[in-house]
């Protein structure tokens, strides 16, 4: 599996460990399959949405830059920010089975690819439910099938997980970019032997 490129890589979100008042968000999540060209329409994906909700959670944790999050919609009724997140999988079913069907009975001596794309499409909203921002990511993972590489198998699986896991960190760190992302220190009471008289 190769990554696409089309998202910048980003590594690390900026620090914002040091504030003690950062936003509380409610983070609601989507994830749809799209393979069957334009004859029907997206169906949502429980057990990808699963795994997606396991990559937000990770990038959420590391990124410190929440007081808390949540992805209960009750929970969430009275935080600060909502972010709502989509992702799509979109690919092409009968191409996909063709290519399967020219590895298979070649025994994989003919290599063949198989692109899947995936597409972020969040929306930040305030805790009135106003709309502040949009934003949209794409990607894809390309899999190549041929027998030389079934040793690498186990390390390939992990990519698309990876592509999702940097446009999660592409979205948060546009949102810090763009100011959405309220944060201040504590304002602690000097003693009086300290206040300027």
């Amino acid at each position: 599996m190769v990554p696409g490129k089309l998202v910048p890589k980003v590594y690390t979100l900026p620090d914002r460990s040091a504030y003690e008042n950062k936003p509380d968000v409610f983070i609601d999540l989507n994830f749809h399959t799209f393979l069957s060209g334009k004859h029907s329409a997206p169906v949502e994906n429980i057990t990808a949405k699963d795994l997606f909700l396991n990559i937000v959670r990770n990038v959420t944790d590391r990124s410190n830059l929440f007081e808390s999050y949540t992805f209960d919609r009750f929970e969430g009724s009275d935080k600060d920010l909502t972010i709502q997140m989509d992702m799509m999988n979109t690919g092409n079913n009968t191409g996909a089975m063709l290519a399967g069907c020219v590895s298979g009975l070649t025994l994989t001596v003919i290599p063949v690819a198989v692109k899947d794309n995936y597409v972020l499409t969040a929306t930040l909203l305030d805790s009135s439910g106003t709309e502040l921002a949009t934003y949209r990511y794409e990607n894809y993972v390309r899999t190549w099938i041929h027998m030389f590489l079934f040793p690498f198998f186990g390390t390939m699986k992990k990519v698309p997980g990876e592509v999702m896991e940097n446009m999660v960190r592409n979205l948060y760190n546009d949102i810090l970019q763009d100011g959405y992302l309220k944060y201040s220190y504590l304002d602690y009471e000097l003693p009086d032997f300290l206040c300027l008289k």
